[in-house]
């Protein structure tokens, strides 16, 4: 895959970022032989990256968190793409449809796994 400034990255530890330098380059150590990649957030060597995209909805999956709510669906038809939350209205449970500028938060299946804490007997 082509990675260029301005998409977005999934790491196979399920962290989402944003490329911000359209680096070609490899590391100056030659002991290193990794492309590393410059996010908003941290700097990922490209054998981390599992998905890339434009869009930041493609990096959703079954099992993330979205403002808050867990994913129960993901909805494709052509271009279009949506990503499926249970909510209540009115104390009923209803599926609200999510496009990718509805987006305000995720967090991660794998990133949700490593905060846990576990009660053990």
């Amino acid at each position: 895959m082509k990675l260029k400034a301005g998409m977005y990255v999934r790491t196979k530890d399920g962290f989402i970022d944003k490329i911000i330098i359209d680096y070609q380059g490899y590391c100056n150590s030659p002991y290193c032989d990794c492309k590393h990649i410059s996010c908003e957030h941290n700097y990922y060597d490209e054998k981390e990256i599992i998905k890339a995209s434009h869009s930041l909805i493609d990096l959703i999956e079954l099992g993330d968190y979205v403002n808050g709510q867990p994913i129960g669906e993901i909805t494709s038809s052509g271009d279009y793409k949506a990503v499926c939350i249970n909510c209540f209205y009115k104390n009923q449970r209803r599926k609200l449809y999510l496009e990718s500028k509805d987006i305000k938060s995720i967090v991660t299946k794998e990133q949700f796994e490593n905060m846990k804490y576990e009660v053990k007997e």
